[in-house]
């Protein structure tokens, strides 16, 4: 094929001005005349509650409504996020911290000592408890009635901005917002996720009720959008999950077994079960040695039992379910098999948690199962958050404390060498060489990297093995098995950089002998990013609540020093997804709430948000940042706002307009950029490799998989150091790809 003269195409790009991509904004349905009764609104405002979270050095409000009354006994749902103050525990010594205000703003204000029953990060829900209030409101309890349609008119019922808004001594008096439906989010298995609402909900709307004009309950507010005017709700349907009850994580732990050949595990669970629902839990276990054993959810999202399984009754105590059982090991020190847990919520229906496929080690502890009804998360990337009212943070730039969960012994890995060839013979697809790799690419994140010298290559697994791959024959040289769930790899100066999100720890390894040579605790850590030149990582806490936090983790000292909420920054819709930083370690770049770019500078141990992108479109996917350091870009999905599969590039210190807009044809994952050689690599929806000139063309696309008709998404590109040959990452396959000159 011949070739373009495209590196210098590339190095012209620097000086291109391409248009910026015009955004599509939809247009605004007409809200209709339909307004709730006069009698109506009163209930509704009666069961609305301020609430309020203090400790000695936060503070903030929010919203919460009436779910339940039991004679004096009201009970009140909120987010979780609301209640979530460092100081603020379950049952014990939460009177102090945690208050619930009826009839704010009137002459019957009430101020009473609220009590968490329970929490649920993962769903941003919590369920308090007030006793004896002098007027009992009437609570909100049409959870399921309430039909979405796009452009039906919803109300938020909410106490926004807080104290701010109160007037003399009384607390801030109700606010009753109009706007409707504009998109109701679903999941795979057609479930609503989230409801999208056209119209403004503000700091402090956090945990109020949004309802139809029939005055039953469309969701719970989470979010806003600063200056788009939209706001998001999660739906019914999960409020009514969480009273019932469900599974949160699972631990397990190896302990020793007096009988030969068999491993004892202990599992603990975590019960969210605010009402004290559920009933019959039991773990079920099987043997497994083909990971395709592993079942597939039902049609509707639920989980069947898994084949041919033991059960074990757990005992039930409190939001705890215990419970211990002896699995076949080959030497008493490992074993691997399939764990689920059955349970019956409040409704008397029998549900099964996710199956996992679990390794447990005699004497340590592991996090790597999860819970709930609905099916794992597949991908490997964190969940975007929103920026969310409430309480704003202040003056928490020092580490919070934090111990992983458990109390069981870490592990103790160890690096094996291997010296196993893993690559096929190479084959030409045209004008490119191409090795399949025997990896198993379903279980590999996005986060391959190439050693500092270009001879080798590390590849992660989510479930905790990490190879060292030398170039010079494709050779497995080193293996590393963590023993725990793992969820990124980055480079720094002071080594590998592992994230270990099951047991809350980011590790660093000797990049050349892949040895641990330290450890640092982060809470909630999905996610640390780093650069060959820092001695510091960027940790990520988990996303899904809204816009999640970062940790700043000094490598080279061993522990966090600096911990950054959305709040912390002025900049709208702040977030801490898809987080890279640049090769020079001078920015770190992340995914705002609306598929922004977001540009922070690192100075030392802090970060500054310099500047924001407009909207780029819905579902980015990753941040890649080119080796030079001088571009980044956001593959996205197209949605409100944006152009639809486009693959936006700016320059690094120019975020106001990109500097090419590439139309994918297919929902892009992934953007590589060979500086050396002068192509961008891409893919559209037909092939998992395409090469770009630097305006955006297409010159050739290839199909690599060996398999005819095939359809195989791109995930990752990563480009060598000396250009013209890279890996590609996709669904099912790894593949090393070297130009050839024809």
């Amino acid at each position: 094929m011949p070739r373009d003269p495209a590196s210098q195409e590339l190095t012209t790009m620097r000086s291109l001005s391409i248009a910026a991509l015009v955004l599509v904004l939809p247009v605004a349905s007409a809200l209709g005349q339909e307004s709730i009764p006069a009698g109506m609104i009163a209930e509704i405002k009666a069961s609305t509650v301020l609430v309020r979270t203090q400790s000695a050095a936060e503070m903030g409000t929010g919203s919460g409504f009436v779910i339940r009354v039991e004679g004096r006994a009201v009970y009140i749902a909120t987010n979780h996020h609301v209640i979530n103050l460092p100081v603020v525990q379950t049952k014990a010594a939460v009177g102090a911290s945690v208050s619930v205000v009826f009839a704010s703003g009137t002459a019957g204000e009430e101020t009473k000592a609220a009590e968490i029953l329970d929490s649920d990060s993962s769903r941003d829900l919590a369920i308090l408890k007030v006793v004896a209030p002098k007027v009992v409101p009437k609570p909100i309890a049409n959870f399921e009635t309430a039909e979405l349609v796009e452009t039906m008119p919803v109300y938020t019922f909410g106490f926004p901005f807080g104290a701010a808004m109160a007037v003399g001594k009384k607390g801030s008096s109700i606010t009753i917002g109009r706007g409707s439906v504009s998109s109701i989010r679903r999941d795979d298995f057609g479930r609503v996720a989230a409801v999208q609402i056209d119209g403004a909900l503000n700091p402090g709307n956090s945990g109020g009720p949004v309802v139809d004009a029939k005055g039953r309950l469309v969701g719970i507010a989470v979010a806003t959008i600063p200056g788009a005017h939209i706001g998001m709700a999660i739906p019914a349907e999960e409020l009514t999950q969480m009273l019932g009850g469900r599974v949160g994580a699972i631990s397990v732990r190896g302990k020793a077994s007096t009988k030969p050949g068999m491993l004892g595990v202990e599992i603990e669970a975590k019960l969210i079960d605010p009402l004290g629902r559920m009933k019959s839990v039991v773990l079920l276990h099987a043997p497994t040695i083909d990971r395709a054993a592993k079942p597939s959810p039902n049609a509707d999202g639920t989980w069947p039992p898994i084949s041919e399984a033991a059960k074990v009754a757990l005992k039930v105590s409190g939001h705890r379910a215990t419970g211990s059982f002896e699995v076949a090991s080959d030497d008493g020190a490992r074993a691997t098999f399939m764990l689920q847990v059955s349970y019956i919520d409040g409704s008397g229906k029998v549900y099964y948690t996710s199956p996992t496929t679990q390794r447990v080690t005699l004497g340590l502890s592991s996090a790597s199962a999860r819970g709930g009804r609905r099916p794992s998360v597949a991908d490997d990337e964190p969940k975007g958050g929103f920026a969310v009212g409430g309480a704003k943070k202040k003056g928490r730039q020092a580490a919070m404390p934090y111990e992983p969960k458990g109390g069981f012994a870490q592990p103790a890995a160890v690096p094996q060498a291997i010296g196993e060839a893993i690559g096929d013979e190479p084959r030409e697809v045209d004008d490119l060489k191409v090795i399949d790799i025997k990896v198993n690419a379903a279980q590999v994140p996005r986060c391959i990297c190439w050693s500092g010298d270009g001879k080798a290559f590390f590849v992660l697994e989510k479930e905790g093995i990490l190879r060292r791959i030398t170039l010079d024959g494709v050779v497995e040289a080193i293996r590393l098995d963590v023993g725990r769930g793992c969820s990124w790899l980055s480079r720094s100066v002071e080594g590998l950089v592992l994230t270990l999100g099951d047991i809350h720890e980011v590790w660093v390894i000797d990049p050349s002998t892949l040895k641990v040579k330290s450890k640092v605790a982060v809470d909630s850590v999905v996610r640390a990013v780093s650069s060959p030149a820092l001695s510091m990582a960027f940790a990520a806490g988990d996303q899904r609540g809204p816009g999640g936090h970062l940790a700043v983790v000094n490598l080279k000292a061993g522990k966090v020093v600096r911990e950054y909420t959305p709040q912390d920054f002025d900049g709208d819709m702040v977030g801490f997804a898809h987080m890279d930083v640049t090769p020079d370690g001078k920015y770190l770049f992340s995914q705002g709430g609306i598929e922004q770019l977001q540009r922070y500078r690192i100075k030392s141990d802090k970060i500054a948000l310099e500047e924001s992108s407009e909207r780029l479109a819905s579902n980015g996917q990753a941040v890649e940042i080119s080796p030079d350091g001088y571009y980044v870009a956001l593959p996205s999905g197209g949605g409100n706002g944006g152009g639809a599969y486009t693959i936006n590039v700016f320059k690094i210190t120019n975020l106001a307009k990109p500097e090419i807009v590439v139309r994918a044809g297919a929902y892009p994952k992934a953007l590589g950029f060979d500086i050396k050689s002068g192509f961008l690599l891409g893919q559209n929806a037909e092939h998992p490799l395409i090469l770009l000139k630097p305006s955006g063309a297409k010159v050739k696309d290839y199909h690599l998989s060996r398999r005819k008709n095939a359809h195989d998404t791109a995930r990752q590109f990563v480009v060598h150091p000396d250009g013209g040959k890279f890996l590609v990452l996709t669904d099912t396959s790894l593949y090393l790809v070297e130009l050839l000159e024809k």
